[in-house]
């Protein structure tokens, strides 16, 4: 499993979609991105962007859609699915999803312009592959297609008949299969996991020990290597609830299954968030001022140049206001978060 990257490593032109696929190493460790973290990098916010719901509806497969994999085996896939519309998740514009960086069922959303966070989908936090590794012919395509009318566009991408890398290679079958996709909504920025047939006989091997797949979305921090704004599903699969620390949903999603994230947040970017609070003098040499239009503040904290966490608070603030004594403080650059009920707000600061 390799480690999330900075994403503009893996910003490429929409020409160049779909790219071709790296065919994986050697995997010795049976874990999923979310079981390789630390424990101390996920940060439990308390309050969520999004709130969660399960329904029911007939599973179709995509038809008329446009092929990632293009018959061509894959295993740790690396394609880019370009935006069709304007979405943000946890506010934050989104350009293009990634497989790049996860085992087959996680994408990461790629911003046009420099942010510090990227968003991670998880609708299967699972070590997939093409059901045709052994065979050596293709038989589980990756596909999107966008659905609907100008303003009401969907996205989807579909994960048919993807097998489990871990039954392959312990016990040279691939028997075991599910099928699922994403939908992504233009006018909502709701997102919706949607679970289509499956079949699972080596549920220990195909969930690295887990009792089924772990499924939400969150934030990865690229200045502090953190998990923030912590979206994952625990308990049984029929009825799963929305925590902010590491969960597994409880069995396979079943066939007619549907997970919705609906967005708390549309339109908040992170454009919008900076303008929204003010640091002042920058650069500083004492005193700080911040100042911030936003009500129902959570908590500030401020970071320095290589991610280490240097100040926080976390009272009630009975102002837009807050002033910080940094005259202690190494000359450098920091950064500043001051989080809400709904969202996260950055300033960069300069000490002199």
């Amino acid at each position: 499993m390799k480690t999330v990257l900075p994403i503009f490593i893996v910003l490429a032109f929409l020409g160049a979609l779909p790219l071709e696929p790296v065919k994986a190493q050697d995997k010795t460790a049976k874990k999923s991105f979310i079981q390789k973290q630390e424990p101390d990098a996920f940060i439990a916010q308390g309050v969520f962007s999004y709130t969660f719901s399960k329904t029911t509806g007939t599973y179709e497969n995509l038809t008329g859609a446009t092929s990632l994999n293009n018959n061509q085996l894959w295993d740790d896939p690396n394609y880019l699915v370009p935006m069709a519309f304007g979405f943000t998740m946890f506010g934050r514009a989104i350009d293009l999803l990634s497989f790049d960086e996860f085992l087959g069922g996680g994408l990461i959303g790629i911003a046009n312009a420099d942010t510090l966070f990227t968003p991670i989908i998880l609708p299967f936090d699972a070590d997939l592959i093409d059901r045709g590794d052994l065979s050596g012919v293709s038989q589980s395509p990756l596909s999107y297609k966008v659905d609907g009318l100008a303003g009401n566009k969907i996205l989807k991408i579909e994960w048919n008949n993807a097998g489990s890398f871990d039954e392959a290679d312990s016990l040279n079958t691939l028997n075991d299969y599910v099928n699922f996709q994403l939908w992504l909504y233009e006018s909502s920025h709701d997102i919706e996991f949607h679970y289509g047939p499956s079949s699972i006989a080596n549920e220990t091997i195909f969930y690295y020990g887990l009792p089924g797949p772990i499924a939400g979305i969150i934030q990865w921090d690229e200045l502090t290597s953190n998990l923030t704004d912590v979206h994952l599903l625990q308990g049984s699969q029929d009825n799963p609830t929305l925590v902010d620390s590491v969960a597994p949903v409880i069995g396979t999603p079943a066939d007619g299954t549907i997970y919705k994230f609906t967005n708390q947040i549309v339109g908040m970017d992170r454009q919008k968030s900076q303008k929204s609070v003010k640091a002042y003098p920058n650069p500083v040499d004492d005193i700080l001022t911040l100042t911030w239009a936003e009500q129902d503040i959570k908590e500030v904290v401020l970071y320095n140049s290589i991610g280490k966490r240097v100040y926080g608070e976390t009272t009630s603030f009975n102002s837009a206001k807050l002033q910080i004594d940094l005259s202690g403080f190494s000359p450098g650059m920091y950064y500043v978060h001051i989080r809400t009920g709904q969202v996260l707000m950055n300033q960069t600061i300069v000490k002199l």
